[in-house]
């Protein structure tokens, strides 16, 4: 049985994230992940996808509260294509960097490509696509933050916290930034 969120709703406004050139890749941007960086960005192809390019772009964050869900549901609920659906590791990055005051104390879930040169297969989602979840702590004052990998068919219900953030790309792109 699908469980499908009860609400989800716009958290803050959009965020504006330049245009990058790919150089950031998640595993070895340990000045914003300071906390842990989980081996899969160090020691898989993961480390290895560096020099994509991305246009600007709006981000916004998404809330939900009040449910439990997968992982897949959450992704599935964003009416776009599945490639308007996915960030970079350099834009994880950007963003965390630029605006980790709204990540702070939160699970913070991001959808990103296994390949960026590979196409995604919508019969098999997960061949292709993964989740960054970011973890936000406060360590001395100032905000830390700890990212993981997970699996998007990963079957586990996410519940018991008041709310989780979920960050995607808005459809319009930014001119000039």
């Amino acid at each position: 049985m699908e469980t499908k969120p009860e609400k989800l709703s716009l958290a803050g406004v959009s965020m504006p994230i330049k245009a990058l050139d790919g150089s950031k890749l998640i595993g070895s941007a340990n000045f914003i992940f300071k906390l842990f960086i989980s081996s899969d960005f160090i020691n898989s192809f993961f480390s290895q996808r560096s020099k994509i390019p991305s246009r600007s772009h709006y981000l916004r964050m998404y809330k939900i509260e009040g449910t439990e869900f997968t992982l897949a549901d959450i992704f599935s609920v964003y009416h776009k294509t599945w490639d308007e659906r996915v960030l970079t590791q350099n834009q994880v990055v950007e963003f965390c960097t630029v605006y980790g005051e709204c990540l702070k104390g939160n699970f913070s879930f991001f959808l990103c490509k296994k390949d960026e040169y590979q196409m995604i297969d919508i019969n098999n989602l997960s061949a292709n696509l993964f989740v960054v979840l970011v973890q936000g702590h406060t360590v001395r004052e100032k905000s830390e933050f700890a990212v993981y990998t997970l699996e998007l068919d990963d079957p586990h219900l996410w519940m018991d916290r008041e709310y989780y953030q979920f960050i995607m790309p808005e459809s319009q792109f930014l001119k000039g930034i």
